[in-house]
């Protein structure tokens, strides 16, 4: 009974943030690229403008997300939980019964705001209860949420594309957001910071962290950006082959976030990041050839690791500052992260568009992770700790 209580101290935290994280970030912000079409043909926006409702929803997670992060220990980190995911779901709500395009727009920056305030307090949530062995483990099986929710899109929107189907989907979102906020409202224990030392730190340390995320930002949106493009455009191959082959990538990422984790726990953050980040510039690279084992085998490899980043970076954070301050660095570190998703599909399409081809794309984010490996094992180094 003992062990039972004890582990019920850190187990409920950390599966209700995995089900926040599932529904906000896997379901929520990457189910608009698959929501789009729809919402395209029921008010006819162009291109552009769907370009903007992503940038909204991602300025949105950027406003909730740092905005938020330096409170979530002083507010409360499952309280700061419910409020974020029941914003989610009221943007979620207005997007669905939205009667016109600044209405969609509207919601999905409010969705977004929610979705950063529930990501940092659900990870602040984790950190203040997971024993300090396992928290590499605990933010990945966290941050496997995010494999699970892109699985879960995937399987919803086909079911409902017809005509103002959309909307269907976005009530089940908005549903599913409704029911973390009443699992996060329930934890009524305050969260047990488990002791741990600070380490002191070079200014070079937080930096380290910093570059490791945008350098994965990066990569994994350029590499996000132009994969079926390549595939399809360029290969010729079908869109269903483009389809099932990023199914593969979400599948494989279930396990991706704990197997990392757990890695880093035992090597430390600074040699698994930089492991993780080198096998996924191999992965990167494996796409080149543009043949259908190709593209099972990249996006195999590639899902093995992407969304185990995360989870890593915010263990990084606990490690550098200690779990009370992480949420508030780890927040900070979303906007490096958000800088190098905006700045790589841009810099490397200019790149693709000059040259003829989107295989350049793959060779720059590949090269960019292979860099990011370096700076992970060099400047994420173990600290001295002090008492």
């Amino acid at each position: 009974m003992r062990r039972r209580e004890r582990n019920h101290g850190w187990v409920t935290p950390m599966l209700t943030a995995t089900l926040a994280v599932a529904v906000t970030i896997g379901m929520g912000r990457f189910g608009i690229s698959l929501l789009l079409p729809g919402m395209r043909e029921t008010f006819g926006f162009s291109t552009t403008a769907a370009g903007v409702l992503a940038a909204g929803s991602l300025l949105g997670f950027l406003t909730g997300s740092v905005g938020f992060a330096a409170r979530a220990v002083a507010l409360g980190e499952s309280r700061l939980l419910a409020f974020g995911a029941a914003t989610a779901a009221l943007g979620f709500g207005l997007t669905a019964l939205a009667p016109s395009y600044m209405l969609i727009l509207a919601g999905l920056v409010f969705g977004g705001i929610g979705t950063g305030i529930a990501t940092v307090a659900g990870t602040a949530l984790a950190l203040a209860t997971a024993p300090e062995g396992r928290r590499g483990l605990v933010l990945g099986i966290v941050n496997g949420g995010t494999g699970m929710g892109v699985i879960a899109i995937g399987v919803l929107a086909p079911r409902f594309d017809g005509s103002e189907e959309w909307r269907t989907v976005w009530w089940i979102v908005a549903t599913a957001a409704v029911v973390v906020a009443g699992l996060a409202a329930h934890i009524r224990a305050a969260p047990t910071i488990h002791p741990t030392s600070e380490s002191v730190r070079r200014p070079a340390d937080v930096w380290g962290l910093y570059i490791v995320y945008a350098g994965f930002g990066f990569a994994f949106a350029s590499y996000s950006t132009y994969f079926g493009s390549f595939l399809v455009e360029q290969q010729e191959l079908t869109e269903a082959l483009a389809g099932s082959a990023w199914r593969l990538l979400g599948a494989v990422s279930l396990i991706s976030g704990v197997t990392w984790g757990r890695l880093s726990d035992r090597w430390g953050r600074g040699t698994a990041l930089g492991s993780l980040m080198a096998v996924q510039g191999i992965g990167f690279a494996l796409l080149l050839p543009g043949s259908p084992a190709a593209a099972y085998v990249s996006a195999a490899v590639v899902g093995a690791t992407a969304f185990a980043v995360p989870g890593m970076v915010a263990a990084a954070a606990a490690d550098l500052v200690g779990p009370a301050k992480a949420s508030a660095l780890y927040g900070f570190s979303i906007i490096f992260s958000s800088l190098g998703q905006a700045s790589g599909p841009p810099l490397v399409g200019a790149i693709s568009d000059s040259l003829g081809s989107y295989r350049p794309a793959f060779v720059v984010a590949s090269l960019v992770a292979l860099a990011t490996a370096g700076a992970s094992a060099t400047m994420l180094r173990p600290g001295v700790a002090v008492a």
